[in-house]
C-alpha cells in the first residue's frame, strides 16, 4: 500500500513531534527509537518525522509492509485506499473555506466542487479537473494536465504533461500527454495514444493507433490497428454527425498499418486507408479506399 504524506509535506520536510504542553523532544538516541508501529497509525512521540518513517508507520499500522523509495513510484496504480469520507472531509473543508474546489485526497491535485472524482482516481498536485468532469477509479491524472467539460475517465485512461482533455470525451484506458487535446465527442480507449501538439476533436481512437506531432483529426473519424498519424497530418471527417460509428460507409476509416505523415490532407465522406499504406503529402478525399490488403 502507498499512501501519500499529507498536504504541503515533501521528502526533505523534517518535524519533532511532541507531547500536548511539553518542548521540542530531540531525536531518539541510537538503538533507543520508539516503535513506529503505534496502533493509531501515527508516527510516535520522539521519532524525527520524515516522509520514510510517516509511510513506514502509517503503513505498519494498517498491517501491509513499509514502502520503500522504489514501490512509491507504483502510487499511481496502487490498491483502493481511500474513501468517500475522504473526499467528503476535502469537499466539506473547501466549502467552509468559501472555496469552488477541494484538494484531492490521492495526490492533492484540485478538484472543482461540481466535478465528481472517484476517491482512488489521482489527481497530481498540478493536475486540474473542473466544471462537471468524471473520473473513476484507476484513473491517473498527472502533471499539469486539465480536465474540463462534462467528460468521463475510466481505468485505466491517463492524462500527462500539459494535456487537455474536454467536451463530451469518452476516455476507457489510452493515454493523452504533452501538449494534445482532445474535445468534442471523442473517443480515447485500449492502449491508444495521442501526445506531441496534436488536436483531435470528436474523433474515434482505439487498439494501438497513435495521433502526434502537430496533426489535426476533426469529425465522424476512426482510427485503429497501428495506424500512425504524424506530422502536419489533417483528417476532417463529415461533421454534426457521431463520431466513428465503425459500420457508417460516411465515416473515414484509417487502420491496419497505414501512416500517415508530412502535409497530407484526409477529407471528405467514407474514404478508407489502410494495410501498411504511407502518405507523406497530397490530398485524399471522397470514398477513396488504398493501401487494403
Amino acid at each position: 500500500m502507498v499512501i501519500f504524506p499529507p498536504q504541503g509535506t515533501t521528502s526533505d520536510t523534517k518535524a519533532n513531534l511532541t507531547q500536548p504542553g511539553s518542548t521540542t523532544t530531540p531525536p531518539p538516541k541510537p538503538g533507543n527509537t520508539p516503535n513506529p508501529t503505534a496502533s493509531t497509525g501515527s508516527a510516535p512521540v520522539g521519532v524525527l518525522l520524515t516522509s520514510e518513517n510517516y509511510l513506514a508507520a502509517i503503513s505498519s499500522a494498517a498491517g501491509t509492509p513499509e514502502t520503500t523509495k522504489e514501490q512509491s513510484t507504483q502510487s499511481k496504480t496502487a490498491p483502493p485506499q481511500y474513501s468517500e469520507a475522504d473526499v467528503d472531509a476535502a469537499r466539506k473543508a473547501a466549502e467552509k473555506a468559501g472555496q469552488d474546489y477541494y484538494l484531492h485526497p490521492n495526490g492533492g491535485g484540485k478538484v472543482a466542487l461540481t466535478a465528481k472524482v472517484d476517491p482512488n482516481a489521482y489527481v497530481g498536485p498540478k493536475a486540474k479537473v473542473m466544471d462537471t468532469a468524471r473520473v473513476r477509479a484507476g484513473v491517473c491524472i498527472e502533471d499539469e494536465a486539465e480536465i474540463s467539460g462534462h467528460p468521463l475517465l475510466l481505468k485505466p485512461a491517463r492524462v500527462s504533461g500539459k494535456a487537455k482533455v474536454s467536451g463530451e470525451t469518452m476516455m476507457e484506458g489510452g493515454s493523452v500527454s504533452g501538449n494534445a487535446q482532445v474535445s468534442g465527442s471523442s473517443f480515447v480507449g485500449d492502449d491508444a495514444v495521442v501526445r506531441g501538439d496534436a488536436k483531435v476533436g470528436s474523433v474515434h481512437i482505439i487498439g494501438k493507433a497513435t495521433v502526434e506531432g502537430k496533426a489535426e483529426l476533426t469529425g465522424d473519424v476512426l482510427v485503429k490497428g497501428e495506424a500512425y498519424i504524424g506530422g502536419t497530418a489533417h483528417v476532417n471527417g463529415p461533421m454534426g454527425r457521431e463520431s466513428g460509428t465503425r459500420s457508417d460507409p460516411q465515416t473515414i476509416r484509417i487502420d491496419g498499418k497505414a501512416r500517415l505523415t508530412g502535409t497530407v490532407i484526409v477529407a471528405g465522406c467514407g474514404t478508407h486507408i489502410g494495410g501498411k499504406a504511407e502518405f507523406d503529402s497530397g490530398v485524399i478525399k471522397n470514398g477513396e479506399h488504398l493501401g487494403k490488403k
